[in-house]
């Protein structure tokens, strides 16, 4: 599929083609989802996507994880190795080969990984992230801003220096749905960081098999843009989501 030349393709075809090729440069992108959704693995699935598919230079921020777990993940996502192997250390003999031509693979890529500073940060949110903006393309936060000001800011770091940024909120924190089984809303970021009239694009993740052990839809994720400053909003068709490898990928069908 073709694509705009300021667009970054996520690996996902159906989110892709409603945002008209992709992720936009000068942009904030928001990924929702209540806490152990997978906000996380989408994210880190992202910056996969921008630096080992595209070679873009890619910052991945992470405060709340440490490097070598990000690497974990990463390897076993790009390999298909379940990921507790390769954080144990218990590869099978079938996969030594492919898990060493892998790494090898992720150690060129142009992948930046600024982890493990928990509170208090040495540097606001949109100052560590503004650090990196003339050396990379692309930045994905792990993390959430605390106040609209730190927003703004973001945003002008984006579009001044022409970058595709992308943050993660974990929804419901301050207010947990008596009904866990509710979809994330455009309303659950109307908060302090009034992200959600700041942003220019939101996408919220739900994966019922989360909450309910019978459901019909065993590993499968819904992607549904709740906001589209330039374009429709809709549920797309669902991913899968394998936590295993700590990824999602299309269902083939």
């Amino acid at each position: 599929m073709a694509c705009a030349p300021d667009a970054l393709p996520t690996g996902f075809g159906d989110l892709d083609e409603t945002l008209g090729g992709g992720l936009r440069r000068g942009q904030l992108t928001v990924v929702a989802g209540l806490p152990g959704v997978g906000t996380s693995v989408l994210a880190l699935g992202l910056a996969r996507a921008a630096a080992l598919r595209h070679g873009l230079p890619t910052l991945f921020m992470a405060p709340d994880s440490s490097q070598r777990e990000i690497l974990c993940r990463v390897v076993a996502a790009e390999a298909a190795v379940p990921v507790s192997h390769v954080r144990a250390g218990r590869v099978a003999a079938g996969d030594t080969e492919k898990l060493r031509r892998f790494q090898s693979r992720v150690h060129e890529a142009p992948l930046i990984l600024s982890a493990g500073w928990l509170a208090p940060a040495p540097v606001p949110l949109d100052e560590a992230v503004g650090d990196y903006a003339r050396t990379v393309g692309v930045a994905v936060v792990d993390a959430t801003p605390d106040d609209a000001d730190v927003v703004r800011s973001l945003k002008i770091v984006a579009q001044r220096f022409d970058i595709v940024l992308v943050v993660t909120v974990k929804t419901g924190l301050v207010h947990p749905p008596l009904d866990r089984t509710v979809r994330p809303r455009l309303a659950d970021l109307r908060g302090p960081a009034n992200l959600a009239e700041l942003a220019d694009l939101v996408i919220a993740l739900h994966r019922d098999d989360m909450f309910d052990p019978r459901s019909k839809r065993p590993g499968e994720a819904d992607l549904e843009i709740l906001k589209h400053r330039y374009g429709p909003t809709r549920e797309l068709p669902p991913v899968a989501f394998q936590g295993h490898y700590a990824r999602f990928v299309e269902i083939r069908t």
